[in-house]
């Protein structure tokens, strides 16, 4: 028996035939898959795409995956773009159908830069609003994961009579599946995917902090963001939530709060932290909260170390020198040997454009870096003080005490008491 598809796109229990319909066999099995696995999946009888899943009809990218992955003569196979993105192909011999999977995207990348991505498969750019919330649902596997789901589908597909893929179907689970789909999409927009997914690298390595709180700090965006993340993820499924929130926020870190100017240091042990406070959480409101907080936390701290405006090229050059060796600062002889400029052009010129002389600068930096530390990593007083470049123990923190009103330990037990209280 085969199934249709009435007019709002949803399953009907089919009638009764007299023979095998390719076609009806084809659509069922697509919109199967797409319930199971969220991936856009289509079917091809020679040069006629009879059936498809996860994108509108008119909407192929499908096509332009086909044309490789037949090159390859083989049941089943798999083919990456170069930007890696993944589609699938399996052939069904005995009706003459091929099937195309995808597309997907890698764990551990942040996919498709979107206008590339259709000018690839050939999609027009003013379908951009309308593709970019289906592709940011498409969950991510890796290469093995995926090619392994494609054997399956191809030993799925040519093991399955039309009566026996039939009988197994819940016609009303696969409605509910494309009735909440359609839903989501609906809420969704491209401003909130892109901000997610794209953008937002962008927006941490420019200390954004304003455009990023224009978007976090409604009720709406968290919202969406949970359904997209259920979408994308499945429904309760806490581990992959998980799992995403891991590649999103190494992505941010090394891409984005990193090349911003937080320094490499900083910004791993940032990372390590966030996401031991991810194996925390107990469900994916929590996950969608704690990567709303870091966005904030590193746009904020990116804004705060961006050199200002006005700087010029030889003390721009200098507070680089400076934050990149805080435990071992030049002198200021060597600064200006390093920068290639006189002691006394760059201590005049570092006071009047940064308001600071060199020395102040760097008992400044290194307070700062002092109390990031002490927040976001369990490193001990000594090894702090080491690393900021304190002579001792005792020095660091008699200068803490004297810049902060409190010394180091009262500092880190005060930062995390209020992480505690905001229940991040």
């Amino acid at each position: 028996m085969g199934a249709s598809t009435n007019d709002s796109g949803n399953v009907s229990i089919p009638e009764p035939k007299s023979g095998p319909d390719s076609a009806q066999f084809a659509t069922h099995l697509c919109q199967l898959f797409l319930a199971s696995h969220g991936i856009p999946i289509a079917c091809w009888k020679g040069q006629t795409r009879i059936a498809s899943s996860g994108f509108p009809s008119d909407i192929t990218p499908d096509a332009f995956a086909l044309l490789p992955l037949r090159a390859l003569e083989k049941p089943y196979a798999t083919y990456s773009t170069h930007d890696d993105a993944l589609f699938g192909y399996a052939r069904h011999d005995a009706l003459g159908l091929e099937f195309v999977i995808g597309p997907t995207f890698p764990l551990g990348r942040q996919g498709l830069v979107l206008e590339h991505f259709m000018n690839l498969t050939g999609i027009p750019t003013t379908r951009r609003e309308e593709v970019a919330p289906l592709l940011a649902r498409i969950p991510r596997y890796t290469f093995i994961r995926f090619c392994a789901l494609v054997a399956f589908f191809h030993l799925l597909a040519n093991a399955s009579s039309d009566e026996a893929v039939a009988d197994i179907t819940e016609y009303e689970a696969v409605n509910d599946v494309h009735r909440e789909a359609s839903r989501q999409q609906d809420s969704f927009s491209i401003e909130q995917s892109m901000l997610v997914r794209n953008d937002i690298t962008r927006l941490v390595r420019e200390g954004a902090v304003d455009e990023i709180w224009s978007g976090l700090g409604t009720q709406t965006y968290h919202d969406n963001l949970v359904s997209e993340l259920s979408a994308t993820m499945g429904n309760g499924n806490l581990r992959m939530a998980k799992d995403e929130f891991i590649v999103d926020a190494t992505e941010t870190f090394l891409h984005g709060a990193i090349p911003g100017g937080i320094g490499t240091k900083l910004g791993l042990q940032m990372l390590s932290a966030y996401i031991a406070k991810c194996e925390e959480t107990n469900s994916e409101v929590e996950v969608v909260t704690l990567l709303n907080a870091m966005l904030m936390d590193v746009a904020t701290i990116v804004n705060s170390v961006r050199t200002p405006s006005g700087i010029s090229p030889e003390v721009h050059e200098c507070i680089k020198i400076v934050v990149n060796n805080l435990a071992a600062v030049p002198t200021i002889e060597e600064l200006a040997h390093r920068i290639g400029c006189s002691t006394s052009f760059l201590t005049k010129h570092f006071k009047a454009e940064t308001g600071l002389t060199i020395n102040q600068y760097v008992r400044y930096r290194r307070m700062d870096e002092a109390k990031r530390l002490l927040h976001y990593t369990k490193y001990s007083l000594s090894e702090i003080s080491a690393l900021t470049g304190f002579s001792s123990q005792p020095y660091f923190a008699n200068t803490f005490k004297r810049e902060c009103g409190i010394t180091p330990k009262q500092y880190r037990l005060a930062v995390r008491d209020t992480n505690e209280d905001e229940d991040i």
